[in-house]
């Protein structure tokens, strides 16, 4: 594929940090996902100041080489942070309960639920406090190359962070995590997981459909659950519909709608973060 044809990443800042480009970046988290990029950059204080987006060309195919290299290479935050962390996305995963982890097995396992290419490996997270590990599907090579780069400080699952610790203790409720390509699910009822799931579908309606595909499933009642949704792109239009369905945690009708978008990729960003320091 044409260098040529990967477009310039799609660039967000803090207001603060659009009025102050001076102040540097002292962390990034960079989510890689089969046709995207993203690096979120953080100021010292732990606030995330701005973050690039580069997503792949139609002719590119999931995973691609030189898109991504291309990205790591063109991303101006990278090049400047002193300390960065990877973490991965792909919708074939499975969370593994502890007592049943057999690292030997885990192939044959996941290869029984999702097609692998030879070149596509597992990469294993497990998730801080809980008794699961999350497992999901990468490219072999790619992981090794990151291991060994400047992202390389840690790398890891993103299905681990989507179920670092249940947002609520009491009732029903879910939470959604949107990466530019893949779209993760999880339902929790009295603090404990009923089931995790993700999808490459990232549209609004793909979402909502998915969303009430699994309550329905898991026999939750549409008027009993609260949704916690977070994603790391701006996403106001799947938030609305969602609203529309069901009580979405932290939901407002904020005016301006450009601050509001921000402090939720901010937000979800920073949970991201601290999942994986």
């Amino acid at each position: 594929m044409s260098i040529a044809a990967i477009a310039p990443a799609d660039t967000y800042y803090h207001p603060t940090v659009a009025a102050r480009p001076s102040q540097p970046v002292t962390a990034v988290v960079c989510v890689l996902g089969p046709r995207s990029c993203t690096f979120a950059g953080f100021l010292e204080a732990g606030v995330m100041g701005a973050f690039e987006q580069y997503t792949a060309p139609a002719a590119a195919g999931d995973w691609d080489e030189s898109f991504l290299e291309h990205s790591f290479s063109e991303s101006a935050l990278l090049r400047t942070a002193p300390e960065s962390r990877t973490i991965l996305c792909d919708a074939r995963q499975i969370v593994v309960p502890e007592g049943l982890y057999a690292e030997a097995h885990l192939a044959d396992w996941i290869r029984t639920c999702y097609f692998m290419e030879p070149e596509e490996d597992l990469l294993v997270t497990a998730v801080s406090g809980a008794p699961y590990r999350v497992a999901t599907v990468c490219n072999a090579p790619l992981k090794k190359r990151v291991a060994a780069g400047k992202a390389g400080k840690g790398v890891y699952a993103m299905g681990a962070a989507l179920l670092h610790g249940a947002p609520c203790k009491d009732g029903e409720c879910a939470r959604l995590l949107l990466s530019a390509d893949t779209t993760y699910m999880a339902l929790w009822r009295g603090g404990n997981l009923l089931e995790a799931v993700a999808f490459p579908e990232t549209d609004a309606q793909s979402v909502v459909y998915h969303l009430h595909s699994l309550l329905h499933k898991n026999g939750v009642d549409a008027e009993s659950v609260t949704i916690y949704a977070e994603a790391l792109y701006p996403a106001s239009e799947t938030m609305r519909l969602l609203g529309n369905y069901w009580n979405v945690a932290g939901s407002t009708a904020d005016a301006d709608a450009e601050a509001a978008t921000w402090q939720a990729v901010s937000q979800a960003f920073s949970r991201i973060r601290a999942c994986v320091s």
